[in-house]
């Protein structure tokens, strides 16, 4: 609500100004900035921006230039749900209720003033984190099933590299890497099913 209402900052202007210049008739392959090359940052965000104004037409109003971003900043949250629900699937039938703790752990993250404010912003960090995000309940989906499926590990990469061309690798070291050794170091098991006895001293199920 209110996407309008805050003043439009540095970085997000860059966005924009480049977005007008793909709707303007400029390069969609690399964007540019008052005419000249803007190689600075991955052009996902900027193309967002850029589509929508395809559809809606050239404008000027924040509110509809920025909801690329909290559209994203909604996803993230989704994402998040998810992962968190694959996460504690093994615990389900431990649990009294089933899903509380991935429900919980979504509605604190949509809380937070920082998530708020990135999907209040036509930047490129949201998109990065979110895709990831994304990209992150795909892999645990994927590791976790009962049949052998490619289709989530494929999701999964494709998420990641639209990660990369939003902000680069920021998200890469900042997401995946720290998530991948938590992840692998904490799993005995990837059937999806607990052991029937704890494996070892500090065993846990995710």
């Amino acid at each position: 609500m209110h996407l309008g209402a805050p003043e439009v900052s540095l970085m997000e202007s860059r966005n924009f100004v480049a977005a007008r210049e793909m709707v303007a008739g400029g390069s969609w392959l690399i964007p540019t900035m008052n005419g000249e090359l803007r190689l600075a940052k991955p052009p996902l965000p900027t193309w967002a921006v850029a589509g929508l104004q395809q559809v809606t037409g050239p404008t000027q109003e924040l509110g509809v230039l920025r909801l690329p971003a909290a559209l994203a900043a909604t996803l993230l949250v989704f994402f998040f749900w998810a992962l968190a629900r694959e996460l504690t699937r093994p615990l389900e039938r431990t649990m009294t209720q089933p899903g509380r703790t991935a429900w919980l752990s979504a509605l604190v993250l949509a809380s937070c003033l920082l998530v708020v404010n990135s999907g209040r912003e036509g930047q490129w960090d949201i998109f990065t984190h979110s895709l990831m995000m994304g990209s992150l309940w795909l892999l645990v989906r994927g590791w976790q099933q009962v049949g052998k499926s490619l289709l989530p590990f494929v999701g999964a990469g494709l998420l990641a590299g639209l990660s990369v061309l939003s902000k680069g690798p920021v998200a890469v070291y900042t997401m995946l890497v720290p998530f991948l050794g938590a992840y692998l170091l904490g799993q005995p098991s990837t059937s999806g099913k607990l052991p029937s006895k704890p494996q070892g001293r500090g065993w846990r199920p995710w």
